[in-house]
């Protein structure tokens, strides 16, 4: 319970300080709502967390796009928090990029990430237990059958889970410039930042990394089903 209540702390500071260096977003209220339920920290379910983002340094193309938004679906359960078992019972991201030309209101592009967990790592091709994926579900409603782009399942590129502390570091660090967007990016060096980061480090991503030592005993992580090229 304790590691938990330090969590709900750690994500009402976050939404504080995104909202002090004024990183936008239509609904920043779901993580402050977030902050304040011992359930939805433990049972993650946040709907459409979207943040917006000029996107002139990402060299779009069709460079009509001049903004995008960054839609954001995760679930998650936790598992054990500990260092030999996977911290997550259940796990499942989505992340959706939606482009928009100037001045225009709705999106004329759109573009999708998810990140799975899978146990069953048995298949015809390799499956990280971890993986994103491009494209995705979400893209199927969408595409023109008759049109030029299509998706697949492959590949499946391994990366470890992240929390919704780690996950809103990934996109400022992908989607805000260091140097157009210098004030929001301050963000990253707030002493109080650092340590939220720090602590979900250590909780979700320090087991996934350790599972690469030699000694690793960890019960549900092995170098064949996190990075299936390494075995």
């Amino acid at each position: 319970m304790k590691r938990y209540n330090q969590i709900l702390r750690d994500i009402e500071a976050l939404a504080r300080l995104l909202n002090k260096y004024q990183i936008k977003s239509d609904n920043l209220y779901l993580l402050e709502q977030m902050a304040s339920n011992y359930k939805l920290c433990n049972e993650c379910s946040l709907k459409d967390l979207t943040f917006t983002f000029s996107c002139a340094a990402q060299k779009p193309y069709p460079d009509v796009v001049k903004k995008i938004a960054v839609v954001i679906d995760l679930n998650y359960s936790y598992g054990e928090l500990n260092t030999l078992q996977d911290v997550f019972n259940t796990y499942q991201l989505e992340i959706c990029i939606k482009g928009y030309e100037r001045d225009k209101e709705t999106e004329s592009k759109y573009f999708c990430w998810h990140l799975d967990r899978e146990i069953n790592l048995d298949g015809k091709f390799i499956h990280p237990r971890y993986h994103f994926h491009a494209g995705g579900y979400l893209m199927k409603d969408i595409l023109d059958a008759g049109g030029a782009d299509f998706v697949i399942s492959s590949p499946r590129l391994a990366h470890p889970p992240m929390d919704v502390i780690l996950l809103i570091h990934f996109i400022i660090q992908n989607f805000i410039n260091k140097r157009d967007e210098a004030d929001m990016y301050k963000i990253t060096s707030d002493e109080e930042y650092v340590g939220i980061l720090a602590r979900a480090q250590n909780r979700v991503l320090d087991p996934y990394f350790a599972t690469f030592s030699k000694d690793s005993s960890h019960q549900d992580y092995r170098k064949n089903n996190l990075f299936p090229l390494y075995s």
